[in-house]
């Protein structure tokens, strides 16, 4: 099953601002690395983004880098606010 990312209708509150941000921000150091080809394909899920398809690093890998960049990317969360 591919995911899909939804643009918010509206983002009302400071905090659904800085999740969607940190979200964005998540995405596009995947792609960075994903386009780059720091890491093989299977260290990524695919997203639809309208006509787009994006790259998400992802748990499943196993990956030790990439399972650390993803916690530091999570780390910039807060505990309330998940990146996934």
């Amino acid at each position: 099953m591919q995911k899909e990312l939804k643009i918010p209708k509206s983002l009302s509150s400071k905090e659904d601002s800085i999740k969607w941000f940190k979200k964005i921000t998540a995405y596009g150091v995947s792609n960075i690395l994903y386009l780059r080809q720091f890491f093989d394909e299977s260290a990524f899920v695919t997203v639809s983004f309208e006509t787009h398809k994006l790259r998400l690093l992802s748990r499943k890998s196993g990956n030790a880098s990439v399972l650390k960049i993803i916690d530091n990317l999570e780390g910039i969360a807060t505990r309330n606010h998940p990146i996934h």
